[in-house]
């Protein structure tokens, strides 16, 4: 296996790894919902993220509730710059000791 190959496959594992954990702590606090007209509640199926940054900007798709949902949040939290926003919404859902999870 090439240092490549080998790198990525290391990546992969701590992805998966991370993953396995956020869906622990994270699973079920957001949900990305669809109103009848086509346009996703304000709030993300969470009364803790009405008015929040995290639910105006859009990031209620982001959540941990399956392997597949948690690997594209670590991957958008390592390429986007707004990854206070995301850790904030799920500070919001859980307890301030979330921010540990997001900044290890």
């Amino acid at each position: 296996v090439s240092s490549m190959g080998s790198y990525a496959l290391l990546l992969l594992l701590f992805y998966y790894s991370y993953a396995i954990i956020g869906m622990e702590i994270f699973k079920g606090k957001v949900h990305f919902q669809h109103v009848h007209n086509g346009t996703h509640l304000e709030w993300c199926g969470n009364e803790a993220l009405r008015g929040s940054e995290f639910a105006s900007e859009g990031y209620c798709v982001l959540s941990f509730n399956s392997i597949w949902y948690s690997m594209v949040i670590l991957w958008t939290l390592t390429l986007v710059n707004q990854w206070h926003i995301i850790t904030d919404g799920f500070v919001r859902v859980t307890s301030k000791w979330a921010r540990l999870y997001f900044l290890s």
